[in-house]
């Protein structure tokens, strides 16, 4: 299961198949979006930036966080920016 940073488009299907087994009866991806618009301003780009080790160092965090309470559970974090 990975934790990526990357500028690359993102698959949702091929992240999910990463931590999908024979025999589940379920997956859950969420893909986020930015709005249009903002404070009554029409959004035209983004500029982002993010520091990639620190923010794996946080998607760890998040799993370890979700293994606790759900010891089933597996994750692929995978991030755009």
């Amino acid at each position: 299961m990975g934790h990526v940073v990357t500028p690359a488009v993102l698959d949702p299907a091929a992240v999910a198949a990463l931590v999908s087994r024979s025999g589940d009866g379920a997956g859950c991806t969420f893909v986020g979006l930015v709005r249009d618009h903002n404070a009554g301003r029409r959004v035209l780009w983004l500029d982002y930036e993010a520091f990639a080790p620190l923010a794996v160092k946080a998607f760890e965090r998040i799993a370890a966080e979700a293994r606790e309470r759900w010891p089933d559970v597996r994750l692929a974090i995978h991030h755009r920016i």
